[in-house]
């Protein structure tokens, strides 16, 4: 285990080996410290109208190592990858945020060239995609007419006031409507896929949900409650890591942070010790299938062949239709497989689309305010009955699912100021648009993988794991052919 992650600027690991910059994660430059958690209660309980998110680790020193690690490593001549200067381009991104977190009042220019630099390493909402997520949801908010959602309904239709704690009265715009009366439908999974998965899942994870299933009797059935804690999901990570013989990995834990996420610096799981329980073996497999079986298991066989851009992330040119990160398609296949191993049948509910709403909305020019009163009521439709009325508990729970969108989509910066650019976009991260776009991407591709003959489908599935890389994109695979 590390004592220190290898990417602190004061471990000498960072100095000595600048490769260690193409592990770069922006999120992590992010995340709060130990007051985040109060700060957004505050947030949620409607006592401040703002987010005010701290970044204790947006720090300008270190932003500036990456930039001259990565400046060091980048190729003179075509290569076929992108991922030095893909890199390169978070780390100025990074700097852009820690400058515009520490200016009062900054320039139009500044704030226009944050938006911009943001929108060309992760994107932007695809307007179709927008009407088609947006078709969806109403359609479904409008399968709850006729009970006690109704009023809820009426304000989703024609928006509302929310009045803070403290009096404040902001305005809150209704949900929109798809400008597009026509749209193709979001992609789904076949039975037959879904059926083919599950059982090459159910076969490699094996090992994995026995470990998990022996440690659940042994530690956790006797337990009133029984539930799941970030240090159950610590310890059955690490059985789980053994029984698949990933040397290349570990699990580290994170006392401030709620978030379980995968870290290329360090090659680790990073498991938030204040995260929520997770209540069955089941979903605790679905997540280790997320964060091990496709982010690390990609990491690890990148490693095994020597090749950064496959360890880290491989970034080329893209066609038409195609995107030049590995992260969307990894992403997508992710939570697709998570779901699958989960035995979750929704593949398009507000769980799947929040956070590429959440982006779209801000690109209307929504506050964090106006997204986290929209979508909690969304949640509180789609989660109700006809027979019974909202009630605390589902009032509660769905603040609380959305708060923690509306922190990942507005994390990184000013979220007390409400800066816009000078179209109008309100300033986000859109890292997270990759979990649906990357789902649109991969079901087509494994409907199609399902539907092969063997050996053909066996074999393509398994290069899904060859290493961090997107096998939509035609320049991924070519370099990926070159390897083998």
């Amino acid at each position: 285990m590390l004592d220190k992650p290898i990417d602190d600027a004061s471990n000498p690991e960072f100095i000595r080996s600048p490769e260690i910059s193409m592990g770069l994660q922006t999120y992590e430059y992010f995340a709060g410290g130990k007051e985040r958690p109060e700060i957004i209660e505050r947030f949620i309980d409607g006592e401040s109208t703002e987010l005010r998110l701290d970044y204790p680790k947006l720090l300008l020193p270190e932003i500036d190592d990456h930039i001259s690690n990565l400046t060091s490593l980048v190729p003179e001549g075509h290569t076929g990858s992108a991922s030095v200067e893909f890199r390169l381009a978070e780390a100025y991104f990074l700097k852009a945020s820690q400058q515009i977190n520490t200016l009062d009042y900054p320039s139009q220019q500044i704030v226009d060239h944050f938006q911009e630099i943001n929108e060309s390493i992760y994107g932007k909402p695809d307007k179709a995609v927008v009407d088609q997520m947006l078709s969806r949801l109403w359609g479904q908010i409008e399968s709850k007419h006729g009970g006690a959602s109704d009023g809820l309904i009426n304000d989703l239709k024609e928006g509302w006031v929310f009045t803070s704690s403290s009096g404040e009265v902001i305005n809150i715009p209704a949900l929109p409507n798809p400008t597009d009366t026509i749209q193709e439908p979001l992609p789904t999974l076949s039975q037959e896929a879904k059926e083919w998965i599950y059982g090459e899942l159910s076969k490699e994870y094996a090992s994995v949900k026995e470990v998990f299933e022996k440690y659940y009797q042994a530690e956790i059935e006797a337990r009133d409650d029984k539930s799941i804690t970030p240090a159950d999901v610590v310890a059955m990570f690490r059985s789980g890591i053994q029984a698949m013989h990933l040397h290349e990995i570990d699990v580290v834990e994170d006392q401030n942070t709620t978030a379980l996420s995968w870290s290329s610096t360090d090659g680790v799981v990073v498991v938030g010790m204040k995260r929520k329980n997770l209540s069955s073996v089941d979903e605790v497999l679905g997540v280790f299938v997320h964060e091990v079986g496709v982010h690390g298991r990609r990491y690890a066989s990148g490693k095994k062949l020597g090749d950064d851009s496959l360890t880290n992330g491989l970034f080329t040119e893209a066609n038409d239709d195609e995107v030049p990160d590995y992260l969307t398609f990894e992403e997508g296949l992710a939570g697709t497989l998570q779901k699958i191993m989960q035995g979750s049948e929704e593949e398009w509910g507000i769980a799947s689309m929040a956070l590429y709403l959440n982006i779209a909305f801000a690109h209307m020019g929504w506050t964090p305010r106006q997204v986290q009163e929209v979508m909690t009521k969304v949640r509180l439709v789609l989660g109700s009955s006809k027979e019974d009325g909202p009630n605390d508990d589902p009032i509660n729970r769905s603040k609380r699912t959305t708060a923690t969108g509306v922190v990942r989509v507005f994390r990184g910066t000013p979220t007390d100021k409400h800066f816009k650019t000078s179209k109008g976009v309100t300033l986000h991260y859109a890292k997270d648009l990759a979990y649906a776009s990357g789902k649109i991407k991969v079901i087509p591709l494994l409907n199609k993988i399902a539907s092969l003959p063997e050996p053909d489908r066996t074999e393509l599935w398994d290069r899904l794991f060859l290493g961090k890389f997107d096998p939509t994109n035609s320049h991924h695979q070519q370099y990926t052919e070159r390897l083998s």
